[in-house]
């Protein structure tokens, strides 16, 4: 009878374990039917997208992944001028924020918006200002945020240990995501860390490499176009001074300039006086474009 009784309870313990192991396989294949849904919806996504010849020559130089690639495809990547950009993006809460991009859902679908100036570049006075590497830094930001929303809790929660350590150490990063909600802390900081910051971590570097194949490239080009940025507004106040000026000697040199039948010199002076307010206004356009 003894041994009897041993082997039922040997019986129930392999029962125990054979129906805990059924329960981890069938835990683990739920999430990876589920990962896979949501791998198959973006390429299906991705395949009915039709991308702009012009949206198409921005990701050509991302240097992105195929993952990536599918998932910014299935979130509709546009370019839209000033006026549709406005209609989605808007100023983002704030009017005096300066907005290039934005990513958002209506029901299920996704969009990526970028602003479109219809222009390559822009030489205004002593700076440059490179329009396609703007539209190619944006679009990787935003097409972070897809990426973001699509992490799996158990990656969010490794992933905001290691953000939070460059956070701590970033003063641009404390400064400009203060005034953001907690709950969309870590999507902007996630987005932030992936295409402005040189230095992370091995485990964070070897993640974002599941979407780029280059990201010190995109990193490189978003401090390009920013210092292009602040050296074209820093010239502003400037040019203005100039305008001032210029404007204080036109209008009291008509009378000297007529007497002397130099009229063809006056009009050479309000040449570069119109020439300094196109460029002023320029500036003004750019900067009402990333509002």
């Amino acid at each position: 009878m003894g041994t009897t009784h041993r082997k039922t309870k040997l019986k129930n313990k392999w029962g125990y374990f054979i129906i805990a192991i059924t329960f981890v396989i069938i835990l683990a294949l739920i999430i990876l039917i589920n990962q896979d849904y949501g791998l198959i919806s973006d390429r299906k996504k991705a395949n009915e997208f039709n991308p702009s010849p012009e949206i198409e020559a921005l990701v050509s130089k991302m240097n992105l992944t195929d993952r990536a690639k599918t998932m910014l495809y299935a979130s509709s990547p546009q370019l839209k001028d000033k006026v549709a950009f406005n209609g989605t993006c808007g100023h983002d809460g704030d009017p005096d924020a300066y907005v290039a991009g934005c990513y958002y859902k209506i029901n299920d679908e996704e969009y990526i918006d970028i602003y479109n100036s219809g222009k390559d570049a822009t030489e205004l006075q002593n700076s440059y200002y490179n329009y396609t590497n703007s539209k190619i830094v944006t679009l990787a930001h935003e097409m972070m945020h897809a990426v973001y929303s699509r992490l799996p809790d158990s990656d969010k929660e490794w992933i905001e240990i290691e953000l939070n350590k460059i956070y701590a150490n970033n003063s641009n990063l404390r400064s400009e995501l203060s005034s953001y909600p907690s709950s969309q802390k870590f999507d902007e900081l996630y987005v932030r860390v992936a295409t402005e910051v040189y230095g992370i971590s091995s485990s964070l570097e070897k993640h974002y490499a599941l979407y780029f194949k280059d990201r010190q490239y995109i990193a490189k080009l978003y401090h390009g176009v920013e210092d292009q940025l602040n050296t074209m507004f820093h010239g502003a106040d400037e040019i203005l001074e100039k305008i001032k000026k210029q404007e204080v000697v036109i209008q009291n040199s008509y009378g000297y300039y007529a007497r002397r039948d130099a009229i063809n010199e006056y009009n050479r002076l309000v040449d570069l006086y119109n020439s300094q307010i196109g460029v002023y206004r320029d500036i003004l356009d750019k900067r009402d474009s990333e509002k």
